[in-house]
């Protein structure tokens, strides 16, 4: 059998990764919300630029959104910081892949210590992607 983290349908951008975001989502058992802006933000650069960091943005609302439904809290079996080193992501990529895992192990984000909840939490995020849409896609 195939191993799965050895094959892509598709391209190679998931693949080729030292980590990929759902090897990294599946050990730290992130809900699907936190995963997909995870993915998002570790492929815009190899895929759909801009468009995947919009996607990614919208994955944070969403969860804010569903926050009702109840979410599993996060574990770290393999480190935010390992995992953006590993994959060689930016500052600002970094710094968001960061304050997903605190939000979704339910810490409050170093970079975020003067929030109040979850929307503020989302809203820095929001304002990060944003960062990185201006700073990489400036129009």
């Amino acid at each position: 059998m195939t191993n799965a983290l050895e094959v892509q349908h598709g391209g190679s951008r998931y693949k080729d990764k030292a980590i990929q975001p759902g090897e990294f989502a599946m050990a730290n058992q992130y809900d699907c919300c936190i995963f997909s802006a995870i993915k998002y933000v570790t492929r815009h650069a190899d895929k759909n630029g801009e468009e995947d960091l919009r996607k990614g943005e919208h994955f944070v609302f969403l969860r804010l959104a569903t926050k009702d439904l109840g979410h599993r809290k996060a574990v770290a079996h393999i480190s935010p910081k390992h995992y953006c080193k590993a994959n060689d992501l930016g500052r600002i990529e970094t710094g968001i892949i960061l304050a997903l895992h605190a939000w979704a192990s339910e810490q409050t984000p170093e970079n975020m210590m003067d929030t109040d909840g979850d929307a503020d939490i989302a809203s820095a995020i929001s304002n990060m992607f944003n960062a990185l849409i201006a700073s990489a896609y400036p129009h």
